[in-house]
This record gives C-alpha cells, structure tokens and sequence, in this order.
C-alpha cells in the first residue's frame, strides 16, 4: 500500500457494480438480462471442472469479512459467475435480488475475482455457480473459515480527519491526526503528510520521525494555507502515513478537501459568520441531528442541533448571525448521548416543545415554558423509553385525530449486528398516545406498530388521500432481516377504546429490502397523492403512488437510482454512496418537487466499499418523469460526513436555506441567494381544532392549471426535521389561483387569487383570512 490509500482500498476500486442491468468492472459493460437468469435448474455437480477455484487454502481462512476468491472458467461462453454463501440472502448496491442465484461476477479473459461479504463467524460455504451457452448451470462450492482471532490489526492506526470537507480557496484547511500505537511494545517510525492537487501533482507537507510508547495515542492539529501550493479550485486529497525504518507502511489514512472560488455558487456557506459551525464530538455511525423552529415565537428560526455529552441551542439574533443559549434556556441535554430531533408543540399553548432521541440512555421531552427557558418533563410524560435503547427517528402526528400531537419513537439495537448482518433485529418502537393532559401512554404494541426492524426513519402520512394519516416505518439491514421497509394503514378505532393499524407494506408494493436510511414524500408528478423516495447504501427506492392505494417502484426509471458518486473524485468509481436525509424540496421554484439527499461515510456495507468523498445530491424534476442529479452546480454537493439535513428560511427572505449537521465535521449554514425570477408562497398553518402545529394537514396550490400539494410533516427524515413553512414556487404566474388546506380536523378552507411573493399564515377555522409576514429584503452582498 505505497501509495498511501487506506488498506483495504487496495483489492476493491475493481469490483463489479450493477446499476440498472449493467455490469462494470473497469471500464468493461456488460449487459445482464435479470429477468432471463432464472433460477439453477439442471444443477452439474461440483466436482463438474467449468468452475475452477484458484485461491489457495490458506486464504479460505480470513479474519474480517469480505472473502476474495479467484477462479477461472473452462467454458469461453460463460460471462457471469454468480456467488453467494449459503444462508445469505443476494444483496446488490442495498438491494435484494431473490430472482438471482448470487452477486454476478465478471468473466474476464476466463478468469474472476469474486468478493464474497457477510461470512459468518465459524465455517461457511460459498457457492459459485455459471450457465454455459447450452442453458446448463454449473456449480462449485468451498468452505471457508471467518475468525476473528485470524486478523491482525496493525501495530499503529493512522485516523485523519478535517474539521471542514468544503473550503474557499483563500481560507486555511484545519485537520486533525490521531496516532495510536496498538500494541504492548514501543512503535518507531516515520510519519508522513503528504497533498495531491487537483493537477494532480503531489506535495509533501510534512515528514518527521515518530516514537509511540506502548498504547500512546497522540493526537495533531494542523492548520494548511492550501493557497500556497495550488490556485485551482477541485478537489485536494490529504494523506497520513506511518512507515517503519525498512520504510514498509504500517498504516494510513486519507481523506479528501473541495476548493472552491468566491462567489462560485447561489447556495453560500456562511457558517462561521453565523456562528453556527461548531466542531462536534468526533465519532462516526448514527449522528448529525438538527432542527429549525422558532422557539420563543420572536419571527426568526432558531436552531437545535444534537450532540454526544451535551447539544445545542443557537437563537436567531435576526441579523444574519445565532447566539447560542442551550444552557441558559435550560435544552443542553447534559450528559446524553443525543442523536435524533424533532420540535412539536404536544400541549398545543403555541410554544414548540422539543423531543430528543438518545443512545441507550433516557429519551427527553423538553416543555417550552413561553419564556425562553423549557422543563425536562420526560418522567411526568413517560416518554422515556428504555434506558438499553438506541433510539433514533422521530415522528410527531395526530394518528386519532383528537387535536393532540403523538408520538413514534424509533430504536435500533444498541449491539452491532452480527458479521453476516442476518437475523440482526432492533428493539421494539414505540407509539405513544397524547392523553391531551401532558402524559402519553405507550402502545405501540398494543396496536401491532412495535416494529423490530432497525429503524432509522419514520413518517405520519397520508398515502391514501383517506383523511387520516398512516405510519411509514424505514428500516437498516432490511434486505438481511424480517424486517423490511412497512406501511401500516390507519384503519381508525377498534370499537373497544383502541386503534386499528394494518401492515399493508408488501400488499400495496412498499416493503422495499434496503439499508434504509431515511423517508421523504412529496408529490412528484403533481397527480394529487403523495410518493415516497427512500435513501439507502447503494440505489435509493422511489415508491410512486398509482393513486389507488398501491405503489411501483421506479427509482431507475426516474433516475433516482445513482448508488455511486456522480461528482468528485469516486465518481465513476464501484466505491458505493450511503444517502441518509431525504428533502421534498421545490429548490428553483418552478412549482414541481425536487429532492436532497444528503450522504456520507460510514464503513463497509457488505461486498461493497462506500466512498471517502460523497458529495450530497440535489435532484432536479424535469416535468417529465425524470430527474437530473445538479447539486454541483448550485453549491449544495456538500462532500462530507452529512446525516441530518434541515430546511428552514432563516434570514425570512421567502425561500428555504440549509443546516448540514456532520459527523465529526462543523455543521454547515447555506444561505439560499438562488435568484430564479421566479414567483412563490410561503405558507405557515396554525391549527386550532387539529393540533397546532397542523401535521397532518394538506395544503393544495393551483396556479396555471397546475396544483401542487404538500403534507406538513413532524417527523425526521433522518436525525433532522424542517421548519413548519411550505415554500410553493409559482414559475412566472404572479398570483396562485387557489390556495385549499385540508385540516387534519375535517375542515376544508379556500382561499383565491392569492398574490404571490408572500409569506403568509393561515389559521384553522377563520374564513380565509391570511396574515402577511414581513419579507427581509436581499443582503447587499447576494446577486
């Protein structure tokens, strides 16, 4: 590993991709006709000599998955082996494939390599299998061993990480380096820091002997003005690297840094003047929560961001710029381990309360007292949950219709999950009923919603157009496990005090297999139901409504799919991308609904590397069942570590900025100056008979013949939850000729020839009164 890349990056950049029926292996395409495989009939027996396995013996035996077999083929007409260890489920870039024998392989020159993933711990047999030109398939099998008293970790690791991924050219990059001697013996050395430019030339930044003491950790800051080697703008890949007196690399670490020029994109990063970029815990997996909501009713949102050990309150001083006040408001969450966040205003007096999830600890419902300060009232609610959960998602709705907010809580399992990921459940979730007095009770599985899956996100949605909303639950590991992505229908009281929820996910088309990650729904097609994208490690899944109930999953065919990088230095790599927030969003206000995805590093995810640099994606609706990834033009391909995404309008200017909250990284504040030239409503509903916040509630736009609709949601996307504002571009129509909300209540209001270039309020119940908001004019420094 001279090269200074990351050990295991060695034997993957190689491996084969599908995407849409296409097989990639260095640049070669090779069309594989999925629905003309077919299952192995006429099985040839193994000893049958088509499949050769060259690997030798001692290889069979590995202590970290994966397993890499190399063989070759007898048989010219052979161009796919098939491999898969027995008892593991087909998994392809997040996807189960039931319909294929194993993970297609290329044969190249008569030869493959093939990446086995998920060994489980002891003896395992893997399975090749190939169908020659005559229809025959032919079969090989070999045992192989993962133990892990067999891996060897080296004796010192390398960790790099920047405190930014994005920088301005003519701002300094900061980056931290953590050494670590890993055994019981003195480490002597030489570490080395090296840069590659965009021109591809390569920099020695620094190089110096190193002397690590038995179980030393030494940890550097180091500040690099990249200026002073380059004027280009792209991206810039950093290097840490120890290297032994025989100059052998011991261990190394990478990562990357984009540049870029001032006033290159509409989307500016204006985190540190806004006083928002504060450098989270260093850690890696199931962080990044954040939230916009206007706490103390001042106009201006405020923002919540979680955080291990204590969280963050920053309030909104109206000016460009946020104070943070946690501690003083009484919100800090002291000592939890805090992950997901969700504001709703459960007692309905119109001050937003504050739910916050933890990892394995005390969830924590914080009431805002109308003064600026909130009052930990987990115990007096019972909304705790169990202190061995890891909760995660979050979903505030009204699923009785009773006027009070309730509340879906979702937990993983505090244990990683077994090498071979099957068979690796969650904790029970957990529905709590708002008894409208300020205490909940749980019956989640009174009412059969106490999913098991890992779930990372859920949603209160109205995917039937039946009044009331029923529950999307997304689950991890779903392609290995009994637990996929589910619907549950709100089938409404049971006649005996309690709730009917039926499971219709695998009747009507929405039991998606993923690693899923997060939900957004939004009306796509502006048809007048709602669809649902779902983000994975690998090819997201785009669950189009047909308007009757059911759904078909056309992520492929509207381009929703992309499972690598499309931009950076992956992209057109096999190294797989992990999307995690979903946003419905109408970014160019053109009047269809847009997506963001944003995605990150997380590790290995099966047979499959995920990419060091992930930019987020942006996915513009052409109108025509069809998306474009554009994230790279408007700046919002943000390349780092990204969990939750919050959309709210900070500086009241109409449209909706961005708070990227990362692991490990400052959190990132991009001002929306998009300037379209297009026309827009920004609507906010107050409910008076439904619940005040109004989630649940459908708002209808019509303008030009064309209506849009959007469905207020309380619940995370994944780890972070919007603002209450719903944005609706008009294109060049200057007034919306009708404005329909549909209250979770019943009650149906319409307003008509409602100017347009507005933010306005409209209250539950009061004949088509709007209240107009003020409007701050453009910053001086935008186009």
């Amino acid at each position: 590993m001279k090269d200074g890349r990351r050990r295991y990056a060695r034997s993957m950049r190689g491996e084969h991709l599908l995407r849409g029926g296409l097989l990639l292996r260095s640049g070669l395409l090779i069309w594989l006709l999925l629905m003309n495989v077919g299952l192995p009939g006429d099985i040839v027996p193994s000893q049958d000599s088509v499949i050769r396995i060259l690997t030798p013996p001692d290889q069979l035996r590995i202590g970290r998955n994966p397993l890499t077999l190399v063989g070759m083929v007898s048989d010219p007409a052979i161009e796919t082996v098939y491999a898969i260890r027995l008892g593991a489920p087909v998994v392809i870039l997040g996807r189960r494939h039931d319909e294929l024998p194993g993970v297609p392989v290329p044969v190249i020159d008569g030869r493959f390599t093939a990446t086995v993933c998920c060994l489980a711990q002891g003896q395992n047999t893997i399975r090749l299998t190939a169908r020659d030109a005559g229809g025959r398939w032919h079969e090989v099998e070999v045992e192989a061993v993962l133990d892990p008293a067999l891996y060897h970790p080296p004796p010192v690791r390398v960790r790099l990480w920047p405190t930014k991924r994005r920088e301005r050219i003519d701002e300094p990059v900061t980056f931290i380096q953590r050494l670590t001697n890993t055994t019981t013996q003195p480490v002597v050395g030489t570490y080395e820091v090296s840069l590659t430019l965009p021109t591809g030339e390569t920099v020695i930044l620094d190089e110096r002997p190193l002397t690590l003491s038995p179980k030393q950790e030494l940890i550097l800051t180091r500040v690099e003005q990249l200026s002073r080697y380059t004027t280009g703008t792209g991206y810039v890949r950093i290097v840490g690297q120890v290297k032994n007196d025989e100059g052998e690399i011991l261990d190394a670490d990478e990562f990357y840094v984009s540049l870029y020029g001032p006033g290159a994109y509409p989307f500016v990063d204006i985190s540190r003047s806004a006083g928002v970029n504060r450098l989270p815990q260093p850690g890696r997996g199931l962080r990044g929560g954040a939230a916009f909501g206007d706490y103390d009713n001042d106009g201006w949102l405020d923002l919540y961001v979680t955080d291990q050990g204590r969280s963050f309150l920053y309030h909104n001083n109206g000016d460009g710029t946020f104070t943070e006040v946690a501690e003083r408001a009484g919100i800090m969450a002291a000592g939890a381990l805090s992950r997901g966040v969700a504001w709703g205003d459960y007692n309905n007096d119109g001050f937003r309360d504050l739910f916050i999830t933890t990892r394995q600890g005390t969830n924590i419902l914080y009431r805002n007292n109308g003064d600026g300060t909130f009052t930990d009232v987990t115990a007096e609610a019972g909304v705790g949950g169990d202190p061995h959960d890891f909760s995660v998602s979050i979903a505030w709705g009204d699923y009785n219709s009773d006027g009070y907010l309730d509340l879906y809580v979702g937990n993983i399992s505090p244990q990683s999950p077994p090498p071979e990921f099957v068979g690796a459940p969650g904790r029970p979730n957990y529905l709590y009923r708002n008894n409208g007095d300020g205490t909940f009770t749980e019956v989640g599985a009174e009412y059969g919603v106490d999913n098991r899956g890992r779930t990372l996100a859920a949603l209160w949605t109205d995917y039937d157009n039946d009044g009331d909303v029923d529950l999307a639950v997304v689950n991890d590991f779903g392609a290995f496990t009994d637990y996929p992505n589910t619907l549950y229908r709100n089938d409404g009281p049971d006649g005996r005090g309690g709730w009917v929820f039926t499971e219709v996910g695998p009747l009507v088309g929405f039991d998606s297999r993923l690693w899923g990650m997060g939900i957004g729904a939004g009306d796509v097609d502006n048809d007048g139901d709602l669809d649902y994208l779902i983000s994975n490690c690998g090819a997201a899944a785009f669950h189009q409504n047909n308007g009757d109930g059911t759904f078909v999953e056309r992520a492929h065919e509207w381009g929703l799919d992309v499972a690598v990088p499309t931009t950076g230095p992956f992209a057109g790599t096999t190294w797989m991308i992990c999307t995690w927030g979903v946003n419905p969003w109408d970014f160019n206000l053109d009047g269809w609904v847009d997506y963001y995805l944003s995605a990150g590093w997380v590790g290995m995810m099966g047979n499959y590397p995920i990419a060091l640099a992930q930019p987020n994606l942006l996915f513009r609706n052409n109108h025509d069942g069809t998306f474009t990834e554009v994230g790279r033009l408007y700046g919002v391909d943000y390349p780092g570590f990204t969990r939750g995404a919050t959309f709210g309008d900070i500086d009241n200017d109409g449209d909706l900025d961005i708070y990227l909250a990362n692991v490990s990284e400052e959190g990132v504040l991009l001002r929306n100056d998009l300037n379209t030239e297009h026309h827009w409503l920004n609507i906010r509903l107050k409910g008076t008979i439904s619940n005040r916040d109004a989630f649940g509630a459908k708002i209808l736009v019509t303008s030009g013949g064309v209506t849009q609709m959007r469905e207020l949601s309380g619940a995370d996307m994944h780890l972070a939850t919007n603002s209450l504002e719903q944005v609706f571009g008009l294109g060049e129509h200057e007034r919306a000729d009708r404005v329909e909300v549909r209250w979770p209540s019943g009650i149906v209001q319409v307003c008509e020839n409602v100017s347009a270039d507005q933010k306005i309020v409209i209250e539950e119940n009061v004949e088509c009164v709007l209240h107009p908001l003020p409007i701050s004019p453009p910053s001086p420094s935008r186009p």
